[in-house]
C-alpha cells in the first residue's frame, strides 16, 4: 500500500499508526505513485492528485461549496470521516455536499464516542482504512517532504526521518517503536525471594514501612525506605538516607541475598490474588521513548516525590522500583508468555498479605523483543515518579558522558508490562472531613439540585455514570446523564463530581492540596468509608466505579491529565525481585 500523507501536526499520530497497523514502511517521493491519499484538517485546500486515486478526508475544514462539491463530484474512491459533534460546522458542511451529490465510490461516516475529536479514535480510524484500501502486500506509506516536515517535528510521532538534498527518489526510514530489553541485574535467591522482595515505597508512611521490615534485614524496605534504619527525627530527604540506602543495597549484594544474573534476562512476573491472575514482562524499557511520548502519562508529578526518587536512583545507580506499564495486548506476545509459563518457575511464593508471586526467567529474549518492536504505545498504570526520575538520571549521566552513544544502561529504565486486559483498577474512593457548615439536610437539599437521587443505594456503584454516597448512617446514590461532547477527562465520574459537587458545594477546590479530602484505596472496602463516617472522621464519603484500562488510555493519548486519585491498581508489584543497575 502507498499513501501519500498531507497532515498537520495535530494528524501526525494517524500515519504512524497507519505505518504501524498495515506493516508499513515510510518512504520519501511523490503523491502520484501514491495508492490513495490522506488528507486531514486544513489539508484539504492544498493540491490533490489525479482522478484515479482515492482520497480518505479525515475531518475536513470547511472550504468553498463550489469547490467541495468539484472535489466530491468526481469519478475517485472517497472516504469522509467526521467527528460525530459538529463543533465548528464542519462535519454538517460536508455531511451536507455529500448528500446533495450522492454516487457510488463516496463514502460519508461519522466516527461515533469521540466528540469533537477524531484523534481519539484512531482505531476506528484504521478500521476504515483498511476497510477501503483492502491492498496487501509490500506495503508503504509515501510522504512528501513539505508535508513530512510538518508531520515529524512533533517528537510525539516517535518518527526519525533524515531528508535528503534532494527530493523524488523514495528513501526507507527506520520507524520508532517500543523498545524493550533484557539486562543483566540482580535478583534474590530463589529461597530468599519472600523476605527480599516488599511493597512499593509509595503505598506505606514511615511508620508502615519500618514495622514491614522490622526483624527482615533482607526486605528491600531497607533500600527504599532507609530512612527507617535512622533516628526518627532524620529528614527522609537528607544525603544520609541515600547513603544508607547505597550501603544497604551494596549489603544485600555482599552477603548474597542479591545475585547478578549470568546473562542478560528477561523476566516473567505472574500475580494472582484470589480469583485475578496476570502476567507480565519485566524487562528494561529506554528513557527516549519514555521522552518521546511512546511510553504515555496521564498524571502529573510532584516535584518533591520525584526529586527524592532522582536522588535515590542517582545513588544506588540503579532501579529497585518497576514502572507498571500497559499496553494493548498482541496475540504473539500472549503465545510466547503462555509457552514460557507451562514450564516449571524460578521462584513463587505467598506475600504476606496472600496474594502469590512467580517468576520464570528468559535468558533468550530476542522473541519477545521483537514481539514488542510490533507495539506502537505503552501507558504508565502506575510508577510516574519513578519513570519520571528515570528518565532525569539518565539525562543527567549523559551530560556527564563525552562519549555517550545512546545504549548505555542508564538509558534504559526498569518496567514490567503487562496487557491492559488482564489489568484491575480498584476505585479510589473520597471522604469529606465536613458538609461546609451545612446540615445533612441542606447539603443533601444541594445535592438534588444537580444529581438525580436514590435511597437505599448499593454501597458500590454498578456502572460508570452513578456515584455511591455515605452520610448520615445510610447510602444514597448519585446519577446524572453524560455530556458526549465533554472531553474524556470530563467525562470520568470522579471528575464529574469535582466540578458538580465537590468543588461547588463543599468548596474543595483543588483536591491536591485541600486537607479536608482524602482518599481511600478501594482495596479497602467500603467498610472503611462507613467506619470513617460512623466514627466521626469524615462527614461524607463517596464510593466510585472504577476507572476502566480504556478511558486512561484514551485520556494518554489526548495528551491530557486525569484528575489525582483516580486509580487503584491491585495487586501492587514487588520490588526486589529484579533490580536493574548501571
Amino acid at each position: 500500500m502507498v499513501a501519500d500523507a498531507v497532515l498537520g501536526p495535530a494528524y501526525g499520530k494517524l500515519l504512524r499508526l497507519l505505518a504501524l497497523e498495515t506493516g508499513a514502511k515510510i518512504l520519501l517521493g511523490d503523491r502520484r505513485s501514491a495508492d490513495f491519499v490522506v488528507l486531514a484538517g486544513d489539508a484539504v485546500n492544498g493540491p490533490r492528485p489525479n482522478d484515479a486515486v482515492p482520497l480518505l478526508f479525515l475531518a475536513p475544514a470547511k472550504i468553498g461549496e463550489d469547490q467541495a462539491r468539484a472535489i466530491l463530484g468526481r469519478k475517485r474512491r472517497i472516504l469522509l470521516l467526521l467527528p460525530e459533534i459538529d463543533e465548528d460546522g464542519r462535519s454538517s458542511f460536508w455531511r451536507g455536499i455529500a448528500e446533495k451529490h450522492p454516487r457510488d465510490g463516496l463514502v460519508c461516516r461519522e466516527l461515533g464516542g469521540v466528540g469533537t475529536r477524531v484523534d481519539w479514535a484512531w482505531k476506528q480510524v484504521m478500521d476504515h482504512i483498511r476497510e477501503q484500501t483492502k491492498v496487501s502486500g509490500n506495503r508503504r506509506v509515501l510522504c512528501k517532504r513539505h508535508a513530512a516536515d510538518r508531520i515529524f517535528r512533533s517528537p510525539s510521532c516517535c518518527i526519525r526521518m533524515a531528508f535528503p538534498g534532494q527530493t523524488g527518489t523514495p528513501l526507507i526510514h527506520k520507524i520508532r517503536m517500543l523498545r524493550v530489553r533484557a539486562f543483566q541485574g540482580l535478583s534474590p535467591k530463589p529461597e530468599l525471594a519472600a523476605e527480599v522482595a516488599c511493597v512499593p515505597y509509595d503505598v506505606v508512611n514511615r511508620a508502615e514501612a519500618a514495622a514491614q521490615a522490622d526483624g527482615n534485614p533482607l526486605s528491600l524496605m531497607h533500600v527504599d525506605r532507609a530512612e527507617i534504619g535512622l533516628p526518627p527525627e532524620t529528614d527522609p530527604y537528607s544525603e544520609a538516607v541515600y547513603a544508607a540506602a547505597k550501603k544497604n543495597l551494596d549489603g544485600l549484594v555482599s552477603v548474597g541475598a542479591l545475585v547478578r544474573e549470568p546473562v542478560p534476562t528477561v523476566y516473567l512476573y505472574r500475580q494472582q490474588m484470589g480469583g485475578h491472575m496476570q502476567t507480565g514482562v519485566a524487562a528494561v524499557c529506554h528513557i527516549d521513548d519514555y521522552e518521546n511520548d511512546i511510553i504515555r502519562k496521564h498524571e502529573k508529578t510532584r516535584k518533591d516525590k520525584e526529586d527524592d526518587r532522582t536522588r535515590l536512583i542517582g545513588a544506588l545507580g540503579a532501579d529497585t522500583g518497576p514502572v507498571f506499564l500497559t499496553y494493548r495486548g498482541r496475540p504473539e506476545i500472549d503465545a510466547i508468555v503462555a509457552a514460557q509459563t507451562s514450564l516449571p518457575p524460578d521462584v513463587g511464593f505467598v506475600a504476606p498479605d496472600g496474594i502469590r508471586h512467580t517468576l520464570w526467567k528468559i535468558r533468550d529474549a530476542g522473541p519477545l523483543a521483537e514481539a514488542f518492536a510490533h507495539v506502537p504505545l505503552a501507558y504508565v498504570a502506575d510508577g510516574h515518579h519513578r519513570s519520571a526520575s528515570a528518565a532525569r538520571v539518565g539525562r543527567e549521566r549523559r551530560a556527564m558522558n563525552p562519549d555517550h552513544t545512546g545504549d548505555e544502561e542508564y538509558n534504559w529504565f526498569l518496567c514490567v508490562l503487562f496487557p491492559a486486559d488482564q489489568l484491575r483498577i480498584l476505585p479510589y474512593n473520597r471522604v469529606v472531613s465536613d458538609l461546609a457548615g451545612r446540615t445533612p439536610e441542606e447539603f443533601l437539599a444541594k445535592v438534588r439540585e444537580t444529581f438525580e437521587v436514590v435511597e437505599n443505594a448499593p454501597a458500590s456503584p454498578t456502572a460508570s455514570g452513578n456515584v455511591s454516597m455515605f452520610i448520615d448512617g445510610r447510602w444514597i446514590g448519585l446519577s446524572w446523564k453524560t455530556d458526549p461532547s465533554a472531553d474524556p477527562v470530563a467525562r470520568l465520574d470522579v471528575s464529574v463530581l469535582q466540578d458538580r459537587l465537590l468543588a461547588p458545594v463543599l468548596g474543595i477546590d483543588d483536591p491536591r492540596t485541600s486537607r479536608r479530602i482524602d482518599f481511600v484505596g478501594g482495596i479497602r472496602g467500603t467498610s472503611e468509608l462507613e467506619g470513617r463516617v460512623n466514627g466521626g472522621r469524615a462527614a461524607v464519603a463517596f464510593s466510585m466505579f472504577p476507572v476502566t484500562v480504556d478511558q486512561l488510555m484514551d485520556i494518554a493519548d489526548a495528551g491530557q491529565i486525569m484528575p489525582p486519585k483516580s486509580t487503584w491498581f491491585e495487586p501492587k508489584l514487588r520490588s526486589g525481585l529484579f533490580v536493574h543497575t548501571f
